[in-house]
């Protein structure tokens, strides 16, 4: 064994703890005493009150994130130490809309996605920002307003310009 090596591992099963990853984008909307619920799929999915109980004051290098230490206020006996689990919170983020993943495309100029213009029924790309890739879509962060109509069919055979008949499912 050498020096600094670590041979063996105490671990308290009484009080386990939850570490995540904070992106910058989202560490200002998180605080101590923020509450989270765990949810861990190899215990059926149940969810598992928890509370920021300690933020990171620096940040990695590589993803640019904050380790966050959530404490958890009960669990089940069976929760182990090591397990994986998903973390869910209410932050107050910047505005951001889910969209789906299929509308947003890339050319040589970044992401976009196509609006319909309704005072005159024709489409234009708009660049957007795409903060991440979520269950449902992607949370667009910058290039969206609440009422854009976004064009989800028909996307490969449209054009700057040309012009639509819109149907409209869902409205941002």
């Amino acid at each position: 064994v050498s020096v600094a090596t670590q041979i063996a591992g105490i671990i308290d099963e009484t009080h386990l703890d939850v570490t995540i990853a904070v992106p910058e984008d989202e560490y200002s909307s998180i605080h101590e005493g923020s509450k989270a619920k765990v949810v861990v799929t190899a215990l059926d999915g149940n969810e598992i009150p928890a509370t920021v109980s300690e933020i990171g004051v620096n940040s990695t290098t590589l993803t640019h994130s904050y380790k966050t230490r959530l404490d958890l206020k009960s669990h089940p006996e069976n929760l182990k130490s090591g397990m994986a689990c998903k973390v869910y919170m209410a932050c107050n983020l910047m505005e951001r809309y889910v969209i789906p993943a299929n509308v947003v495309k890339t050319d040589d100029n970044g992401r976009y996605v196509w609006i319909v213009n309704c005072a005159d029924s024709t489409v234009h790309k708009r660049r957007v920002e795409v903060r991440d890739f979520v269950q449902n879509g992607v949370a667009v962060s910058k290039g969206l307003q609440e009422g854009d109509l976004i064009v989800s069919e028909g996307i490969s055979k449209i054009s700057t310009g040309m012009k639509v008949n819109a149907t409209v499912k869902n409205v941002l």
